[in-house]
């Protein structure tokens, strides 16, 4: 039976499940939304990037400022010399081929279309190690496929040269640097930030053509021409009246030139109605139309809302200053989590294949961090540190202090013993000058005492 449970042939390790994404030979088909499946929906990403101008501001706004943060290498325990992440540094900052800004800027490509992929493209360096001469950026509308094992893990990918050449080229996974905006159950396609902006993007544009449509219209006027139905009943005779009533329209050159015959009435006599005659149509009262622009404007807040950038819809005169000032901290908030990661990505897939092809020790594997985007409100975290210093909380241990200095952008606490260093030392123009390492034991009392001093001071406040 198709349900019946049986023993696990290859050990308790194996994985029996598979992916929940729907993909067959290397196409994902995990889109309900046909415009939005594989590459035609990558074209239609790009093109809500590049033509729609409240989605290009989101997208500016969030490059503009993880392009703005800072970037950290944290040695491991064990190199307390700090000579492995030195190396990285150097490795990842000073590449021949790219910018370490050139690379960030192209992972955050994963925001408008889910994923961002870049090739691994080492070289020798001076010392002898190997290092990078760029993360190559692969453009996703140039992937074709994914090559997925079983499970639905990434294997690598068939990417076709835009340039035309013939056959399509495959990369394997050791050699990508895969980004995705979301895990979305293991899809290598990630999900687009602007997934849920398609909806009221798709709106926009309809309603705004046919606002350009009725503007058109009311400037101009719909042409309507009469003319006799003897006259009409000739096809071509037909059709050049339609054609002439579609092309139609008020500009510089405009114009329509018509005989002036005029009706016979019974008699044989010349009327006053022409036999051809042309009007345009416009409308008489504007009472009833539709406010297009409040319909479109709810549908750019809309847009806006997908990515936590509400504040960037305040100019119409709605919302207040501290609405403003909580969505833009919640904004920076989620850049943070971007930013996040892109660290995780390059801590999980880069570094530990620079340190396997250098035969580097594992435990000597730095850490990457991104400084903070958003800052700290200092009023708040003073207001709290009071509080918590009332209740009779101790914050006057090294590592609370360490904590609140970084949290208020401080310079780090001197070491205690630099401070016994100063105090023990006597000035250079000193007649009783005693070596730096055999002090008085007076001074070393003195500064002890200080320290205690100093202590008790922070503990107070």
């Amino acid at each position: 039976m198709a349900n019946e449970k049986k023993d696990n042939p290859t050990g308790a390790h194996a994985e029996l499940g598979v992916s929940s994404f729907r993909h067959s030979s290397g196409y994902i088909h995990d889109e309900f939304q046909r415009e939005l499946v594989g590459l035609r929906g990558r074209r239609k990403y790009r093109e809500m990037r590049d033509s729609d101008p409240t989605i290009g501001a989101m997208l500016f706004a969030i490059t503009s400022i993880v392009r703005t943060a800072s970037w950290d290498f944290d040695a491991a325990e064990g190199d307390t010399e700090g000579k492995y992440s030195e190396w990285l540094e150097d490795t990842l900052t000073n590449m021949p081929g790219m910018t370490w800004d050139d690379v960030i800027s192209d992972a955050l490509n994963m925001i408008p279309f889910g994923f961002a992929i870049q090739e691994i493209v080492t070289m020798p360096k001076k010392d002898g190690t190997i290092g990078l001469r760029k993360l190559a950026p692969r453009r996703q509308d140039t992937v074709v496929r994914f090559d997925l094992d079983s499970h639905g893990e990434l294997l690598g990918v068939w990417q076709t040269a835009p340039n035309g050449a013939a056959g399509d080229i495959y990369i394997p996974a050791f050699k990508l640097v895969h980004y995705r905006m979301d895990y979305n159950s293991g899809n290598p396609e990630g999900r687009s930030l602007i997934r849920n902006a398609y909806k009221p993007y798709h709106f926009i544009n309809t309603i705004s053509v046919q606002e350009a449509i009725g503007v058109e219209r009311d400037l101009s006027g719909l042409p309507v021409i009469k003319a006799p139905s003897g006259y009409l009943q000739v096809a071509a005779n037909r059709a050049a009246m339609e054609r002439i009533a579609r092309d139609l329209k008020f500009n510089d050159q405009g114009g329509l030139v018509l005989p002036s015959d005029v009706y016979l009435d019974s008699e044989g006599r010349k009327t006053n109605v022409p036999q051809f005659e042309i009007q345009l149509v416009s409308s008489e009262s504007s009472g009833g139309r539709i406010d297009t622009d409040r319909i479109i404007q709810r549908h750019v807040r809309q847009m806006a809302a997908t990515i936590l950038a509400q504040f960037i819809t305040l100019g119409d005169g709605k919302g207040s200053y501290a609405l403003s000032e909580n969505q833009t901290d919640l904004f920076l908030k989620a850049i943070e989590s971007i930013l996040e990661c892109i660290t995780q990505t390059l801590e999980r897939q880069l570094i530990p294949l620079l340190w396997t092809i250098n035969s580097f020790p594992e435990d000597m594997m730095p850490c990457v961090r991104p400084g903070k985007i958003a800052p700290e409100d200092l009023q708040v975290f003073g207001d709290f540190i009071q509080k918590v210093s009332g209740a009779g909380i101790p914050l006057n241990d090294r590592a609370t202090e360490e904590f609140i200095r970084d949290k208020a952008g401080f310079p780090p606490p001197p070491e205690e013993d630099d401070l016994l260093r100063e105090v023990s030392d006597p000035p250079d123009d000193d007649p009783e000058d005693t070596p730096a390492d055999d002090p008085k034991p007076e001074d070393v009392e003195a500064a002890k005492g200080f320290m205690a001093a100093l202590k008790k001071l922070v503990g107070k406040k």
